[in-house]
Formats: C-alpha cells, sequence, structure tokens
C-alpha cells in the first residue's frame, strides 16, 4: 500500500481509504493538525449551501435546502379553522429522516430520538417568527377564522448537520408561502380562492451554526462521518438583529474565549443565509 518516490515513502489512495475506515480518529488528527479537513475545509468553513422555493406546487409554501450532501425538502400546507384558543399553536413542524435518506441509516446507526429531537426543537424555535396578523382571517360574512400551517420536513440525502439543514429549509418555505383569500358561500362553507396573493409576515428569522467538538478543535457545520467522531456538538441561533435566539449545549464546556468566536461567526452566519433566502424568492 505503499509507493516510494525518491527515497520517500507516499500512502496510495487505497491505502488512505483504509486507514480512514480502520483508524478515523488518527486519520483526522492528521489533517487537524493543518487546520483542516479531509474535504479540503477549514476548521470554521461551512459547505456550499444552495436554497430553492416553490419546489412543490401542491403546497402553499415549499423550498430545497442543500448543505454539502445533506439535502431536505420542506412542504407547509395551510388548513383554516377557528382563531385558536390561547394554548393553542398555528405552526405545527415535523421531521422525518427516512431510512432511504442515508446507507448509514438502513444499517440501524441512525439515532431512533433524532427526528424527534429535531421536532420538539424545531417546533420550539419557530413560535412567534410569523405574525399572527397574516394568519387571521375575516369573511366576506364577517366570520373570524385562522389559517394552521403543518410544516413537513424529509431529508432526501444525509451527510451531517440535520439541525442547520432543516431549519433553513422552514425559514425559506414560511418566506415562499402565499395563502387564498377565504370567503364563504352561501351555505355557509368556507371557499378559498384559486389565486393565492396572501404572503406571510416574517417577524425575523433565527439561523443556526452548529458546532462539533473534537478534542482541542471545533468543526463548523460537521459531516456525518465528523458526527461520530465528535466528543460533543453545540448550536448557537442568531436571528438578523444580532439578538441570541437559542443556545444548545448539552454537556459541551468551552472558555469564553472560544465561545466569543464561535459566536462572532454564527452572527456572520445569518447574514449569509437570509440572503440566500431572500434570492430563492425574488426568483420564484
Amino acid at each position: 500500500y505503499q509507493r516510494r518516490v525518491r527515497g520517500r515513502f507516499f500512502l496510495t489512495r487505497k491505502s488512505m481509504e483504509a486507514f480512514r475506515k480502520i483508524y478515523p480518529s488518527e486519520f483526522y488528527k492528521k489533517y487537524l493538525l493543518h487546520k483542516v479537513r479531509p474535504d479540503g475545509r477549514t476548521l470554521n468553513a461551512v459547505r456550499k449551501t444552495s436554497i430553492s422555493v416553490g419546489t412543490l406546487h401542491t403546497t402553499h409554501g415549499s423550498s430545497f435546502v442543500s448543505l454539502g450532501k445533506t439535502s431536505v425538502v420542506c412542504g407547509v400546507e395551510g388548513r383554516v379553522g377557528l382563531p385558536p384558543k390561547e394554548a393553542d399553536t398555528q405552526l405545527a413542524i415535523n421531521v422525518e429522516l427516512l431510512p432511504l435518506c442515508s446507507p448509514n441509516f438502513r444499517k440501524k446507526q441512525q439515532p431512533p430520538e433524532l427526528s424527534e429531537i429535531l421536532t420538539q426543537e424545531l417546533n420550539h424555535l419557530s413560535q412567534g417568527i410569523v405574525s399572527t396578523s397574516t394568519l387571521n382571517v375575516t369573511t366576506d360574512k364577517g366570520e373570524k377564522l385562522s389559517w394552521y400551517l403543518y410544516i413537513d420536513v424529509y431529508f432526501l440525502n444525509f451527510d451531517g448537520n440535520a439541525f442547520d439543514a432543516s431549519l433553513i429549509s422552514v425559514l425559506a418555505a414560511l418566506k415562499n408561502v402565499r395563502l387564498p383569500t377565504i370567503t364563504m358561500n352561501e351555505d355557509g362553507a368556507v371557499v378559498a380562492s384559486e389565486q393565492r396573493p396572501h404572503s406571510l409576515i416574517v417577524l425575523h428569522f433565527p439561523v443556526s451554526l452548529t458546532f462539533g467538538v473534537m478534542e482541542d478543535y471545533l468543526l463548523v457545520d460537521p459531516t456525518f462521518e465528523e458526527e461520530n467522531l465528535l466528543s460533543g456538538l453545540f448550536t448557537l441561533v442568531y436571528n438578523e438583529n444580532g439578538n441570541l435566539c437559542y443556545m444548545f449545549k448539552p454537556g459541551v464546556i468551552l472558555s469564553d474565549e472560544k465561545l466569543k468566536g464561535c459566536m462572532e461567526y454564527a452572527k456572520l452566519r445569518v447574514s449569509e443565509v437570509v440572503g440566500l433566502i431572500d434570492k430563492a424568492c425574488s426568483l420564484a
């Protein structure tokens, strides 16, 4: 598995791949010593992010997001009902990581609670980001109704950092939502117009950036391979106003200097993602 060139030995591609599979931690350490990762990124670099909206024509709003090799589709379906009671929510998110999105999941390596954790955290984070004024409906008969938004997130391919990818897809889909005008016919039945002239007012865009801890190194936007080698994951969520909306770092202890650096990277990520969402919506 070694090749000698001018008196020096070099590992062949085949032997490198074998070394990567057998000794993954040691393989990564050789790269991290030089402040790079095997995929060519620096430690604080995010994978290429692309966003498109309006991809599902049977929904009221949709998006497709790719974060490196992780890709996810999100659809929003609006349903009309009676105005909510105080404890009711008008946004409900469900996340599905199907076995087909990763060969690792087919081998039952997926943490069984991952979908549930993503669903819970996204529902918590999404409350209050849409103005209720755009969800309230007064029909031509003066009847008070409300829109309820059901948001489904499906992973088409999974290569790590599920939270960041799914949150971006939800934000993009919500901005793409177009709702019909609601009227009532003579029988008192609700009728939706064919045209969809009403958009949502998204009050702010909470954007996440996830970091992985590998010994003394911090890796931004970890891949699935990297996640299996990490000692911990933590996520920072900022909005476009620079406000910290959420911090999720179970068991991760960082120095003040490292945490401050992560916060600066997270703030920079917000403007990048919001810009991509705005561009995607302008092209739809």
